[in-house]
């Protein structure tokens, strides 16, 4: 059982890999430009998306209290997604707080970062975008990533021990005017697409005067996906996550088995076969467990349902038939969990919700009717 289980879950990874190849690279190379000026559109307040506006109005409150004031509210156009960005900047620190909201077609993702800049040309950047990115950080950058971290008070808190351990060194930080901070983003932003472009990620195309994707970030953006341990992962992330899905699945087993499920179900269905009585007693674990590591990890939900079921299928009794459907049943519970995170209101989350779990469904009720 355990050969035709691994060749199973073998060929599934390859061809899932196959196609993210023949398919993704593609459409990342065809699809992924960037514009080859950064230019901005100043914002109002009030026409902003009921996620922004949720954000900004939290932001504004914490960051007056640590004595960043707002300086613009303003989007990039001519990128891949909707972005909606807030500048806010503390003389007295020489830091800059840019809080963004990106909408994506799964999800609205909502980044914090500060930033200082010093004397020598080089840069602090503390942030807690879930995505490390696909750019090679430059050598005059450093950056630091607390996935997850939405308190701006921690946050500011990491990014000022940082700051004073490089004060400490005798390089001072440079102060700007408020005034003059839209400019020097933009110098920054022409500086950063520069030093892409030398490393070969992206490809400037003068006649459109866009950056475009190259084979390199098109690879690397496919491997960032299908890596489970990129992007939102943490090792506490991992050990909580792992820790209670692999005890939903063993405690939904060990009830099964202590209640006497299946024999409870077989008297209620007489007509239904082995494996859909096994099948029906035994898959609210997996989801369970696929829901939960959905919320623990909000980008990669989906890998990480499917890859802690595995140990849970070899619990599974014999009647159980193509033990990989309940580790797809997991990874569907993860991906539909992963439709709960975001800044936008609650109403659109739960219709995302709703539609990921109308899959889900599809999916129990194809599999029950094809193993009858």
């Amino acid at each position: 059982m355990v050969s035709s289980v691994a060749s199973s879950y073998i060929i599934c990874i390859v061809i899932f890999v196959a196609i993210l190849l023949i398919f993704g690279i593609p459409r990342i190379l065809s699809r992924v430009s960037l514009p080859g000026d950064f230019a901005w559109t100043e914002l109002d307040e009030l026409r902003l998306s009921p996620g922004a506006q949720s954000l900004f109005k939290k932001a504004d409150q914490i960051a007056s209290q640590l004595f960043f004031m707002p300086v613009k509210i303003f989007t990039v156009p001519g990128m891949p997604q909707k972005n909606e960005h807030k500048l806010y900047y503390n003389d007295a620190e020489a830091a800059g707080l840019l809080v963004t909201v990106m909408h994506t077609p799964q999800r609205v993702v909502a980044v914090l970062e500060f930033a200082t800049r010093f004397e020598d040309g080089t840069e602090l950047d503390t942030g807690n975008a879930p995505v490390s990115g696909l750019f090679v950080e430059p050598p005059w950058k450093d950056v630091a990533r607390f996935p997850g971290q939405a308190d701006l008070n921690k946050l500011y808190g990491s990014h000022r021990a940082r700051v004073e351990q490089k004060k400490a060194t005798g390089i001072a930080p440079r102060y700007a005017r408020p005034e003059s901070l839209m400019d020097e983003i933009r110098q920054a932003q022409v500086r950063q697409m520069d030093y892409q472009v030398e490393k070969g990620i992206l490809k400037k195309d003068e006649k459109a005067n866009v950056y475009r994707a190259t084979p390199k970030i098109a690879f690397k953006g496919v491997s960032k996906f299908i890596n489970p341990f990129a992007d939102d992962f943490t090792l506490k992330k991992f050990l909580v996550g792992a820790a209670l899905g692999l005890a939903l699945t063993c405690l939904w087993v060990f009830l099964v088995d202590y209640l006497g499920l299946e024999a409870k179900i077989r008297e209620i269905f007489p007509a239904y076969s082995a494996s859909q009585i096994t099948f029906l007693a035994f898959c609210p674990g997996f989801i369970l467990a696929g829901l939960a590591l959905g919320w623990q990890f909000p980008q990669k939900g989906f890998l990480w349902g499917f890859i802690i079921s595995i140990p849970g299928i070899f619990l599974l009794p014999a009647s159980a038939a193509d033990p990989l459907v309940y580790s797809l049943l997991s990874a569907m519970a993860g991906y539909s969990a992963n439709k709960l995170h975001g800044p936008e209101p609650m109403s659109q989350k739960l219709a995302r919700l709703v539609g990921a779990l109308v899959f889900l469904g599809i999916l129990i009720i194809a599999y029950f009717l094809r193993v009858k």
